[in-house]
Formats: structure tokens, sequence, C-alpha cells
């Protein structure tokens, strides 16, 4: 995986052992000064929506769609939990 940062971000990637094949898997991007900018976010519409999808959606909402820092995961599901 490669994360790339644009000017006034920060960014890193690394495994954590979510994927069993010890590839990449998790990231973070954040502004570089930690002051909030405007987010967005697409979400499953699915019903059985797992339990840190409705975190995720709830805090943005409470933020009023606004976030300092993201944390981006692959190689798990995001329903059915």
């Amino acid at each position: 995986m490669s994360v790339t940062a644009v000017p006034g971000f920060v960014a890193a990637g690394m495994a954590c052992g979510v994927k069993a094949s010890g590839a990449d898997d998790l990231a973070m991007v954040a502004t570089a000064d930690g002051t909030p900018v405007t987010a967005a976010g697409v979400f499953t519409s699915n019903r059985m929506t797992a339990p840190p999808v409705l975190v995720c959606r709830d805090h943005l909402l409470a933020s009023g769609g606004r976030a300092a820092a993201v944390i981006l995961n692959s190689g798990n599901a995001n329903a059915a939990t």
C-alpha cells in the first residue's frame, strides 16, 4: 500500500495484522496542524450494518461533517458482525 499526503496533510500506512498475508491494511490521513476540515463518508445502506460503521456515521454527523483525521482499514467486513 502506498499513502501519499497532499500539502497540509500527513499520512502513514502499515500492516497491523488484519490481513493474514501480512500486507498493509491500515492507514491514517490527518491535517498537519490538527485543524478539523470538511469531511464526508459513503456508508452502507445494508440493514445489517456493523457497529463500527454506525459509530463512524454517528461521529461524522455529530461533528457537523468535520474531521482532523481518518483511519482507513482493509481486509475485514463492515456488515453482519
